[in-house]
C-alpha cells in the first residue's frame, strides 16, 4: 500500500518509475539542516553520486556497504537479527517496517556467512536499518571498521 504509507507520511515518493537523484539529494539537504550529521550509510547500488556530493560538497564520513557481498553484511546481519530477536527493534507501528521484517529471511554461503533476503515483498527498510548498523560501527570503531569500504 505504497500510495496509503506515502499520504500517512511513512515513505517518501517521487514522480516516474526511478529514484530521481536530485529530488534525494533535496530530502537529503532538509536533513542536513536539522541534524548534526557526521556519517552517513549508504548501500552501494547506484549511489556513487550520492557518495561524491556528501564526501565533497557536505564533508561528511560516508560509509559504503556492498549489500550483495555476505563478507560485508554477516557481522551487521548478524547484530540486526539479534536487535529484532531481542525487540530492540522499535519502529512505532510503521505498517511498511512490519511489512519489511515479514518479508525478511536470511540467506546463508558455504562459509556460514549470512546476508538478508527477500521471500516475498520488499526489504527496503531492512536493508536501510542494517546499513545503518555500518555508519554505528564506523564511529563506534573510531573510524576504522574493516566491514565497510569507506
Amino acid at each position: 500500500d505504497y500510495l496509503g504509507w506515502a499520504q500517512a507520511g511513512l515513505v517518501h515518493v517521487c514522480d516516474g518509475d526511478t529514484i530521481d537523484l536530485a529530488w534525494w539529494h533535496d530530502l537529503l539537504e532538509d536533513d542536513l539542516q536539522h541534524f548534526n550529521v557526521k556519517t552517513v550509510a549508504i548501500d552501494d547500488y547506484n549511489l556513487e553520486s550520492t557518495r561524491q556530493w556528501l564526501e565533497e560538497e557536505k564533508c561528511i564520513d560516508v560509509v559504503t556497504v556492498k549489500t550483495n557481498m555476505y563478507t560485508q553484511m554477516n557481522l551487521l546481519t548478524n547484530r540486526f537479527e539479534a536487535m529484532v530477536q531481542e525487540q530492540q527493534i522499535a519502529h512505532n507501528g510503521n505498517e511498511m517496517m512490519d511489512w519489511n521484517i515479514k518479508s525478511m529471511t536470511i540467506r546463508t554461503d558455504a562459509n556460514g556467512q549470512i546476508k538478508p533476503d527477500k521471500k516475498s515483498g520488499k526489504i527496503d527498510g531492512c536493508i536501510a536499518m542494517i546499513v545503518s548498523l555500518a555508519a554505528i560501527e564506523y564511529i563506534e570503531q573510531a573510524n576504522d571498521f574493516c566491514g565497510v569500504i569507506v
